[in-house]
């Protein structure tokens, strides 16, 4: 199960395009796990409620999930306002590509400069 392996490593690297790419394809398939429904059913309109049956103990637990996958923190807040899949993967997009910027960040040396003149004098 997906939501229950180790955190899911980010492929260093990654352009804007695919991180985008890579975090829809694993929240795809943890969606389509934990409602268990097919992948082609979740198209970026379906209502996950409406749609998919999704209640509120199941958003939570899609939240638990992905918080587990990606090491990301859902807010309760940001979770109220999703109601498509689209808005899951938007969340779970913007939550991902935080982590990954800040740690990319952090793990960059600190540029430095150097300019050498002659002695003067």
């Amino acid at each position: 199960m997906i939501g229950e392996r180790a955190v899911l490593r980010i492929p260093a690297r990654l352009g804007r395009l695919g991180l985008d790419e890579f975090v829809e394809s694993h929240v795809r398939l943890l969606v389509a796990e934990r409602l268990g429904v097919g992948v082609d059913e979740l198209l970026s309109d379906v209502s996950l409620r409406d749609d998919l049956a999704a209640d509120s103990l199941d958003l939570v637990e899609l939240a638990v999930a992905l918080e587990g996958a990606f090491a990301i923190v859902v807010p309760e807040r940001t979770l109220d306002e999703v109601r498509t899949y689209s808005d899951l993967v938007d969340v779970t997009r913007v939550l991902v590509r935080a982590r990954h910027e800040s740690e990319t960040r952090a793990e960059r040396p600190p540029r430095v400069r150097a300019r050498s003149a002659p002695a003067t004098g």
